[in-house]
């Protein structure tokens, strides 16, 4: 294994570690939601940074479309779990906005998966390796990009901006 997927791995592990006790904890019915919604956000991330190993190891592009979109809607999932672990967190729960933060997501998700190479690129020529300065490859696509990847930049943008915003009024 490389230093990246290693380090990848490390995260993952902790992440699911973390995902299982707080869900543990929930089904104990202390604080359940709140433990709940934590529990599958660190569960989604873990599952997320292990797509994220496979996307940077794969060598042919039709393996790297598909890692790339099973990575991409677990980043979906996993913002849209923690929406709602901010939300809860800070008790600021404005359900029409959240449930429009989540229909943007769920609109990528739908995207993604419609789409034949997922929302970040409309085409994907071939893949290139980028060497790290410690000789480590990682793939990297040559395409060109999705006109509709601003509907997943916006989707990045609001989220951040109620997670800030949350937080300032907790």
């Amino acid at each position: 294994m490389t230093i990246i997927s290693s380090l990848l791995g490390i995260f993952a592990g902790i992440c699911l570690y973390v995902g299982l006790l707080h869900l543990l904890i929930a089904s104990a019915r202390l604080k359940s939601a709140l433990h709940f919604w934590f529990g599958l956000t660190c569960l989604l991330y873990a599952s997320y940074i292990l797509a994220l190993i496979a996307k940077y190891k794969v060598t042919d592009v039709e393996d790297y479309i598909n890692a790339r979109k099973l990575a991409s809607s677990l980043g979906f999932l996993f913002t849209i779990a923690c929406v709602w672990f901010v939300a809860l967190y800070t008790r600021f729960k404005p359900v029409r906005l959240l449930l429009a933060l989540n229909s943007l997501y769920l609109i990528c998700i739908l995207i993604n998966e419609v789409s034949p190479t997922g929302i970040l690129y409309s085409n994907i020529r071939r893949l290139s390796s980028i060497s790290l300065p410690w000789g480590e490859p990682i793939t990297h696509p040559e395409g060109t990009l999705n006109p509709l990847f601003g509907l997943q930049f916006l989707a990045i943008i609001s989220n951040v901006v109620f997670a800030f915003y949350a937080c300032y009024r907790q």
